[in-house]
Protein backbone atom coordinates (compact mmCIF):
# COMPACT_ATOMS: atom_id res chain seq x y z
CA UNK A 1 0.00 0.00 0.00
CA UNK A 2 1.28 3.50 -0.71
CA UNK A 3 1.15 6.37 1.37
CA UNK A 4 1.57 9.90 0.27
CA UNK A 5 4.21 11.53 2.21
CA UNK A 6 2.83 13.62 4.89
CA UNK A 7 6.54 15.66 5.33
CA UNK A 8 6.92 16.86 1.41
CA UNK A 9 3.60 15.70 -0.58
CA UNK A 10 5.62 15.06 -3.60
CA UNK A 11 6.43 11.35 -2.77
CA UNK A 12 5.28 8.03 -1.68
CA UNK A 13 6.21 6.32 1.87
CA UNK A 14 6.91 2.39 0.53
CA UNK A 15 7.78 -0.16 2.89
CA UNK A 16 11.49 -1.54 2.53
CA UNK A 17 13.54 -3.69 3.86
CA UNK A 18 17.08 -3.59 4.51
CA UNK A 19 18.89 -6.37 2.72
CA UNK A 20 21.71 -6.92 5.82
CA UNK A 21 19.43 -6.80 9.05
CA UNK A 22 15.92 -7.34 8.12
CA UNK A 23 14.99 -4.31 9.57
CA UNK A 24 11.67 -2.93 8.01
CA UNK A 25 11.77 0.43 7.28
CA UNK A 26 9.00 3.17 5.72
CA UNK A 27 10.53 5.53 3.66
CA UNK A 28 9.75 8.24 1.12
CA UNK A 29 11.06 7.69 -2.09
CA UNK A 30 11.40 11.30 -2.50
CA UNK A 31 12.49 13.08 0.60
CA UNK A 32 13.71 10.19 2.16
CA UNK A 33 12.15 10.66 5.76
CA UNK A 34 11.98 7.51 7.39
CA UNK A 35 9.67 5.82 9.73
CA UNK A 36 10.12 2.72 11.64
CA UNK A 37 6.65 2.01 11.88
CA UNK A 38 3.97 2.08 9.40
CA UNK A 39 1.53 3.56 12.08
CA UNK A 40 4.04 6.73 13.30
CA UNK A 41 4.05 8.09 9.55
CA UNK A 42 3.59 11.80 10.22
CA UNK A 43 5.30 15.00 9.29
CA UNK A 44 6.45 15.53 12.39
CA UNK A 45 7.69 12.10 13.44
CA UNK A 46 10.80 11.05 11.27
CA UNK A 47 14.21 10.80 10.84
CA UNK A 48 16.50 11.00 8.22
CA UNK A 49 17.29 7.79 5.73
CA UNK A 50 20.82 8.70 5.47
CA UNK A 51 20.80 9.38 9.45
CA UNK A 52 18.95 6.07 10.54
CA UNK A 53 20.92 4.20 8.04
CA UNK A 54 24.50 5.82 9.69
CA UNK A 55 23.29 4.78 13.31
CA UNK A 56 22.90 1.12 12.39
CA UNK A 57 26.07 1.11 10.44
CA UNK A 58 25.20 0.96 7.08
CA UNK A 59 25.35 2.86 4.44
CA UNK A 60 22.77 4.94 2.86
CA UNK A 61 22.44 3.77 -0.77
CA UNK A 62 19.28 3.10 -2.02
CA UNK A 63 20.83 -0.36 -2.79
CA UNK A 64 20.83 -1.28 1.04
CA UNK A 65 16.94 -1.71 0.49
CA UNK A 66 14.30 -4.09 -0.91
CA UNK A 67 10.80 -3.23 -1.17
CA UNK A 68 8.32 -4.85 -0.01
Amino acid sequence: MLIECQRCSQGYVRAMRVRSTNILLWVCEECEATWTSQDEVSASNFEDYGTLMAGIGRSCLWSELEPQ
